[in-house]
């Protein structure tokens, strides 16, 4: 059984620990020391792999050995192994084991064996340097129409600190504003994008749907008046209104004709009946008089 012998020697500076490994491969017989940096660097946002754990071999020891590099996020996380001596990270609290493994062979069989030397880091945390997004919200009011751009979205979120805008994307894409509310919307799927002064993060993504069930006879209809046939159907709509607005005027001009013909039918009338009348009494003198002169 392998003694592994660990001497520590830490510094804490800057996100910075050193350690001293000692390692001995061969038993108790031969010692190798190897002196390991752990550099940690915090991430920009809260949710982002922008922080860093970086691990650098400041002496090799006098074996030649195979490293690799365990992490573990603390408590309870998932293990990540790695070749590499370089991890993206979150913010978090994280455990790192670095493993040497020796091959020994045995010069009368010529057999190789194993065995393996490990150097732990605890505590390692990682912290975010700006601003928190956190409780994205939003709210649907449904298109009450079955076609059209009627919808509504409203979104909404809370930061730690800094200015907040929002930005919608998905069926139709909107622009970031202050008040996160996007109106005139088709139906179909999105998502409300929210950017802090540092950072940016999102929502799941939803629906925005039809508040009615859209028969055939109702999207006919609604794709008529609030759809794509809405130009046509306001065009139909002109041309009804302009054809009650003539015959109106028709009507009207018919009646002054017919006022205006009777005016001048009794203008001509009038002098042929005052004639008339004038004749006949006359007339009727002139047999008085031929009555009187009997």
């Amino acid at each position: 059984m392998i003694v592994i012998l660990f001497i520590y020697v830490l510094y804490v500076f800057g996100g910075s620990l050193d350690k001293t490994c000692e390692c001995k491969p061969d038993g108790d017989s031969t010692t190798s020391n190897y002196q390991i940096n752990i550099m940690t660097v915090d991430a920009e946002c809260p949710g982002t792999a922008t922080g860093q754990i970086l691990v650098s071999q400041l002496s090799e020891g006098s074996f030649d050995a195979t490293v690799s590099y365990n992490l573990k996020t603390v408590p309870g996380g998932a293990n990540v192994t790695s070749s590499s001596s370089a991890f993206q990270v979150k913010e978090g609290t994280y455990s790192l084991t670095v493993t040497y493994t020796f091959e020994t062979r045995d010069f009368d069989t010529g057999t190789a064996s194993y065995k393996s030397c490990l150097c732990s880091f605890d505590d390692l945390t990682i912290k975010a340097k700006y601003e928190d997004i956190s409780d994205i919200t939003y709210k649907v009011t449904p298109n009450q129409h079955c076609a059209g751009s009627y919808g509504m979205i409203q979104c909404s979120a809370k930061v730690s600190s800094g200015t907040v805008s929002y930005k919608l994307s998905g069926a139709e894409s909107r622009d970031f504003n202050t008040d996160g509310l996007f109106s005139d919307l088709p139906v179909g799927r999105y998502r409300c994008l929210v950017k802090s002064t540092h950072c940016a993060s999102q929502s799941e993504e939803f629906s925005l749907e039809y508040s009615k069930n859209c028969s055939s006879e109702n999207i006919w209809l609604d794709r008529q008046i609030y759809g794509e046939g809405q130009g046509l159907f306001i065009a139909g709509l002109v041309l009804i209104g302009l054809g009650i607005i003539l015959n109106f005027c028709i009507c009207i001009c018919c009646c002054k004709l017919i006022i205006h013909d009777r005016k001048s039918e009794n203008f001509i009338k009038r002098p042929v009946e005052e004639k008339t009348k004038k004749n006949k009494k006359q007339q009727k003198k002139e047999e008085v008089e031929s009555e009187e002169l009997k």
